[in-house]
């Protein structure tokens, strides 16, 4: 799920969007002590905000300013290899 809003005006514009995604199935790489073997890793879910903001004060002058927030979340990881042990 994605909530998002634009907006353009004389001085610049802003994008910002709020997110919500679950994958099922996700895969990911595994430490395995030798080296790291590609593992289905089950569910895993983000939670996160982006902004995109260009001001223009003036012609000869443009700020721009981009952030992101990511909460990310293994929501089930079956046969993860914790602290060494499997």
């Amino acid at each position: 799920m994605e909530l998002g809003i634009k907006y353009k005006a004389p001085w610049g514009y802003i994008n910002a969007a709020f997110f919500n995604q679950t994958i099922e199935g996700f895969q990911s790489n595994v430490f395995t002590g030798a080296g790291f073997n590609l593992a289905n890793a089950g569910e895993q879910s983000v939670d996160g905000a982006e902004i995109d903001v260009i001001m223009r004060p003036n012609e000869n002058l443009t700020l721009g300013f981009s952030g992101m927030y990511l909460d990310p979340l293994y929501d089930s990881f079956v046969g993860a290899n914790i602290g060494g042990s499997s």
